[in-house]
Protein backbone atom coordinates (compact mmCIF):
# COMPACT_ATOMS: atom_id res chain seq x y z
CA UNK A 1 0.00 0.00 0.00
CA UNK A 2 1.43 3.58 -0.63
CA UNK A 3 -0.24 6.54 -1.08
CA UNK A 4 1.77 10.00 -2.92
CA UNK A 5 0.39 13.45 -2.16
CA UNK A 6 1.55 16.73 -3.15
CA UNK A 7 0.87 19.90 -1.30
CA UNK A 8 0.70 23.29 -2.68
CA UNK A 9 4.03 24.37 -2.10
CA UNK A 10 5.12 21.04 -4.78
CA UNK A 11 6.14 18.92 -1.77
CA UNK A 12 5.62 15.51 -1.70
CA UNK A 13 4.75 13.00 0.90
CA UNK A 14 4.70 9.20 0.41
CA UNK A 15 3.01 7.00 2.84
CA UNK A 16 3.69 3.29 2.76
CA UNK A 17 2.16 0.30 4.56
CA UNK A 18 5.19 -1.43 5.71
CA UNK A 19 7.96 -0.60 8.53
CA UNK A 20 11.65 -0.33 7.94
CA UNK A 21 14.26 -2.69 9.44
CA UNK A 22 17.40 -1.31 7.77
CA UNK A 23 16.03 -1.46 3.76
CA UNK A 24 16.97 2.28 3.38
CA UNK A 25 12.88 2.91 2.67
CA UNK A 26 13.50 6.22 3.12
CA UNK A 27 15.77 6.35 0.44
CA UNK A 28 14.25 4.10 -1.66
CA UNK A 29 11.09 4.87 -2.09
CA UNK A 30 11.81 8.39 -2.39
CA UNK A 31 13.70 7.99 -5.24
CA UNK A 32 11.20 5.78 -6.96
CA UNK A 33 8.78 8.88 -6.51
CA UNK A 34 10.88 11.10 -8.04
CA UNK A 35 11.66 9.30 -11.11
CA UNK A 36 7.69 9.04 -11.39
CA UNK A 37 6.65 12.21 -10.30
CA UNK A 38 9.18 14.31 -11.92
CA UNK A 39 9.52 15.88 -8.10
CA UNK A 40 13.02 16.58 -6.59
CA UNK A 41 14.43 14.01 -4.30
CA UNK A 42 15.03 16.13 -1.78
CA UNK A 43 11.21 17.67 -1.97
CA UNK A 44 9.98 13.55 -0.77
CA UNK A 45 9.32 12.65 2.65
CA UNK A 46 8.83 8.86 3.40
CA UNK A 47 6.63 7.81 5.89
CA UNK A 48 5.75 4.06 7.21
CA UNK A 49 5.41 1.84 10.26
CA UNK A 50 2.20 3.81 11.25
CA UNK A 51 -1.40 2.42 10.55
CA UNK A 52 -2.96 5.53 11.22
CA UNK A 53 -1.48 7.04 7.66
CA UNK A 54 -2.80 3.77 5.48
CA UNK A 55 -5.51 1.23 6.07
CA UNK A 56 -2.85 -1.43 6.41
CA UNK A 57 0.14 -2.81 5.98
CA UNK A 58 2.40 -6.02 6.03
CA UNK A 59 5.45 -5.42 8.40
CA UNK A 60 8.87 -4.61 7.47
CA UNK A 61 8.67 -6.87 3.98
CA UNK A 62 12.13 -8.13 3.27
CA UNK A 63 13.89 -8.21 0.21
CA UNK A 64 10.86 -7.77 -1.64
CA UNK A 65 9.75 -4.85 -0.17
CA UNK A 66 11.18 -3.15 -3.32
CA UNK A 67 8.93 -4.86 -5.60
CA UNK A 68 5.85 -4.33 -4.12
CA UNK A 69 5.67 -1.52 -2.22
CA UNK A 70 8.44 0.43 -4.89
CA UNK A 71 5.62 -0.65 -7.81
CA UNK A 72 2.82 0.75 -5.44
CA UNK A 73 4.71 4.46 -4.78
CA UNK A 74 5.84 4.18 -8.71
CA UNK A 75 1.73 3.44 -9.85
CA UNK A 76 0.51 6.05 -7.22
CA UNK A 77 3.36 8.48 -8.18
CA UNK A 78 2.55 8.24 -11.75
CA UNK A 79 -1.56 9.01 -11.18
CA UNK A 80 -0.41 11.70 -8.94
CA UNK A 81 1.70 12.94 -12.17
CA UNK A 82 -1.02 12.78 -14.40
CA UNK A 83 -3.27 14.72 -12.15
CA UNK A 84 -0.55 17.82 -12.31
CA UNK A 85 -0.21 17.80 -15.52
CA UNK A 86 -4.20 18.39 -15.68
CA UNK A 87 -4.42 21.14 -13.37
CA UNK A 88 -1.13 22.38 -14.72
CA UNK A 89 -2.76 22.48 -17.84
CA UNK A 90 -5.56 24.83 -17.05
CA UNK A 91 -3.05 27.03 -15.57
CA UNK A 92 -0.81 27.38 -18.57
CA UNK A 93 -3.93 27.39 -21.06
CA UNK A 94 -2.70 24.27 -22.88
CA UNK A 95 -3.55 20.45 -23.51
CA UNK A 96 -1.96 18.33 -20.69
CA UNK A 97 0.29 16.54 -23.07
CA UNK A 98 1.92 19.53 -23.80
CA UNK A 99 2.76 20.04 -19.69
CA UNK A 100 6.26 18.94 -18.31
CA UNK A 101 7.31 18.30 -14.31
CA UNK A 102 10.92 19.53 -14.13
CA UNK A 103 13.03 20.26 -11.27
CA UNK A 104 10.80 19.20 -8.72
CA UNK A 105 7.62 21.58 -8.30
CA UNK A 106 7.97 22.84 -11.78
CA UNK A 107 5.44 22.72 -14.39
CA UNK A 108 6.10 24.17 -17.43
CA UNK A 109 4.95 23.82 -21.85
CA UNK A 110 6.50 21.54 -23.90
CA UNK A 111 8.74 24.46 -26.31
CA UNK A 112 8.04 26.89 -23.78
CA UNK A 113 9.95 30.09 -24.98
CA UNK A 114 12.03 32.11 -22.01
CA UNK A 115 9.16 34.72 -22.12
CA UNK A 116 6.82 32.68 -20.87
CA UNK A 117 5.21 33.22 -17.70
CA UNK A 118 8.19 33.18 -15.14
CA UNK A 119 8.48 30.50 -12.03
CA UNK A 120 6.83 27.57 -12.34
CA UNK A 121 2.81 26.68 -12.34
CA UNK A 122 2.23 25.08 -8.95
CA UNK A 123 -0.55 22.28 -9.54
CA UNK A 124 -0.77 21.48 -5.89
CA UNK A 125 -1.90 25.49 -4.87
CA UNK A 126 -4.52 25.59 -7.71
CA UNK A 127 -5.79 22.20 -7.24
CA UNK A 128 -6.59 22.70 -2.92
CA UNK A 129 -10.14 23.39 -1.54
CA UNK A 130 -11.67 26.20 -2.06
CA UNK A 131 -15.16 27.56 -0.34
CA UNK A 132 -17.94 27.15 -2.88
CA UNK A 133 -16.14 24.13 -4.53
CA UNK A 134 -17.20 20.83 -3.24
CA UNK A 135 -14.11 19.12 -1.11
CA UNK A 136 -13.72 15.46 -2.33
CA UNK A 137 -11.65 12.98 -0.93
CA UNK A 138 -10.04 9.73 -1.39
CA UNK A 139 -10.29 6.64 0.75
CA UNK A 140 -7.64 7.95 3.13
CA UNK A 141 -9.89 11.13 3.93
CA UNK A 142 -6.93 13.38 1.62
CA UNK A 143 -8.13 15.31 -1.23
CA UNK A 144 -8.02 13.54 -4.16
CA UNK A 145 -6.68 16.01 -7.05
CA UNK A 146 -2.97 15.62 -6.23
CA UNK A 147 -2.77 12.64 -4.59
CA UNK A 148 -3.63 9.16 -4.95
CA UNK A 149 -3.71 5.78 -3.41
CA UNK A 150 -2.14 2.14 -4.88
CA UNK A 151 -1.91 -1.26 -3.54
CA UNK A 152 0.33 -3.72 -5.71
CA UNK A 153 -0.23 -7.45 -4.63
CA UNK A 154 2.39 -9.98 -4.96
CA UNK A 155 1.96 -12.21 -8.10
CA UNK A 156 2.45 -16.06 -7.65
CA UNK A 157 4.26 -18.72 -9.98
CA UNK A 158 1.16 -20.37 -11.85
CA UNK A 159 1.34 -24.04 -12.52
CA UNK A 160 -1.25 -26.65 -13.86
CA UNK A 161 -1.81 -30.15 -12.21
CA UNK A 162 -4.20 -32.78 -12.86
CA UNK A 163 -5.93 -34.71 -10.21
CA UNK A 164 -7.04 -38.34 -10.13
CA UNK A 165 -10.50 -38.13 -8.70
CA UNK A 166 -10.05 -41.78 -7.87
CA UNK A 167 -6.97 -42.01 -6.09
CA UNK A 168 -6.65 -38.40 -5.03
CA UNK A 169 -2.92 -38.07 -7.01
CA UNK A 170 -1.77 -34.81 -8.14
CA UNK A 171 0.43 -34.63 -10.76
CA UNK A 172 2.23 -31.73 -11.93
CA UNK A 173 1.44 -30.80 -15.72
CA UNK A 174 3.05 -27.55 -15.84
CA UNK A 175 4.82 -25.13 -13.94
CA UNK A 176 6.49 -21.72 -14.72
CA UNK A 177 8.16 -19.58 -12.71
CA UNK A 178 10.54 -16.89 -13.98
CA UNK A 179 13.15 -14.39 -12.27
CA UNK A 180 14.06 -11.18 -13.73
CA UNK A 181 15.10 -8.31 -11.75
CA UNK A 182 13.96 -5.40 -14.12
CA UNK A 183 15.49 -2.34 -13.65
CA UNK A 184 17.57 -1.97 -10.78
CA UNK A 185 17.18 0.24 -8.19
CA UNK A 186 20.71 2.48 -7.80
CA UNK A 187 21.31 5.71 -6.47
Amino acid sequence: MATVKVDEGGHVEVLIGVSGSGQGHETVFAQVCAEFLGAAFDDIRVRGGDTTLVPYGYGTGASRVAVNTGNAVAEAAAAVKVKACRVAAGLLECAADDVRIEDGPRVRRRGALARDPPGPARPGRAARPRPGRPRRTGALGHDILLAADRDVVERRPRGVVEVDVETGRVTIMRYVITHDCGRQLTR
